[in-house]
């Protein structure tokens, strides 16, 4: 009887042990739904709010081209990046708005992954940027390599500050492009607001009757004045939806959630540009060269250089993937390159060979991590056979 007594409270007892441990477990889960609820997310442009309202300070930054630059506009204040500026000032009077206009002409993301610590965080480190590189980023890189590109550009920031907000600007006409289709899948991917005056130019420019290009831009490129404005007025839009109509129930400043890279590899995470005089040259055939060039907030004073056909430089470095930042005169050569002793792939720079300034060329991006020996032969273009290196460009 005794037996049988035990026996049930030993049940009685372990029915109470599994009753309080699925209550516990019940109230676990009760506790991370009010906490999921009460959590609040990050909504469009909220942290950019949060700065205006809150901190009253905001820093805003624009990384492109020359459009960004103000490329045709007639002063300052009419380019589209001022009269952003000046739209979030009258807006936000009580705020301290701090302008970066970091547009650089003839650039493109390539170039921009290897510009935002001198010229973005150097300066300082944004709130809000605008991304404008989609007239620059030529075709022929494809779209794997400017996605690759502009996603390094996103995740950097993200990396410096979590809470930054940042947005697409879309300058070149037409409607489909590599560079677009690109850059669209990112803006998806990462949910950036996107602002696309270059394809509503063009749907204006090919509906309204003829002089039509005269009014917006008189290069096809570039806008006018009135381009300029078109611009503003577009995001001006976006602003008032997101910073005035539809703003924050409260001011919040969170984290933005990164979603996983839309490109498993080939990203610039660590990009380097490495001084020419810290590398040995050839017995023969090149030489140290002074050139001075200015490029925004970095001066390149030196290059690798030779005007000899066929005339190899090799040069070794740790990272996984690596380019050059040419300094492009009208006799620019094109090259030929090899990797820890394979074959030699040709690479044309000798496009845009007007430009007497230095453009960027990433050729590998996705290596095996370690030491790389890389081999450079210079080439004969249609132009010329002037090659100058003014940085040799490396992801570590």
């Amino acid at each position: 009887m005794k037996r049988f007594l035990y026996i049930m409270l030993a049940a009685v007892m372990m029915l109470g042990a599994v009753s309080c441990g699925n209550g516990a477990k019940d109230n676990e889960a009760k506790d991370v739904a009010k906490e999921k609820e009460e959590t609040p997310l990050p909504t469009t442009l909220s942290n950019t709010y949060y700065r205006l309202t809150e901190d009253k300070e905001l820093n805003v930054a624009y990384l492109g081209g020359s459009i960004t630059q103000g490329g045709n506009a007639s002063e300052p204040a009419k380019r589209w990046v001022s009269l952003t500026t000046q739209w979030l000032r009258e807006n936000f009077p009580d705020a301290e708005i701090n302008e970066n206009n970091a547009g650089l002409s003839n650039t493109g993301s390539n170039y921009g992954i290897f510009r935002l610590q001198h010229d973005i965080f150097d300066i300082a480190v944004p709130d809000l940027i605008f991304i404008e590189f989609t007239s620059n980023d030529w075709g022929r890189f494809g779209d794997l390599n400017i996605s690759r590109q502009n996603e390094s550009i996103i995740r950097k920031l993200y990396e410096v500050n979590p809470k930054i907000d940042i947005m697409f600007l879309y300058t070149s006409f037409g409607h489909d492009s590599p560079c677009r289709r690109a850059s669209t899948a990112l803006a998806e991917h990462y949910g950036l607001v996107v602002v696309d005056p270059g394809s509503q130019l063009k749907t204006l420019i090919d509906t309204e009757e003829g002089g039509v290009y005269d009014r917006y831009s008189n290069d096809k490129i570039h806008p006018t004045d009135e381009g300029h404005a078109f611009y503003v007025e577009l995001i001006a839009e976006q602003f008032q939806k997101y910073l005035i109509d539809e703003k924050p129930e409260k001011a919040q400043y969170l984290d933005a959630e990164v979603p996983a890279p839309l490109n498993e590899n080939g990203l610039f995470m660590n990009p380097e540009i490495l001084d020419p005089l810290d590398f040995e040259l050839p017995e023969e055939n090149f030489e140290y060269k002074k050139r001075n060039v200015n490029m925004l907030n970095r001066t390149y004073e030196y290059a690798i250089s030779t005007d000899v056909a066929e005339a190899e430089f090799d040069f070794t470095f740790e990272g996984t993937g690596f380019g050059l930042l040419v300094n492009k005169t009208d006799r620019v050569s094109d090259i030929q390159y090899s990797v820890d002793g394979g074959e030699f792939k040709d690479y044309a720079i000798g496009d845009m060979h007007g430009y007497n300034h230095g453009q960027m060329y990433i050729i590998e991006y996705d290596l095996e991590p370690g030491e790389h020996e890389v081999t450079i032969r210079n080439k004969e273009s249609q132009f010329g056979t002037q090659l100058h290196i003014i940085g040799i460009c490396v992801n570590r």
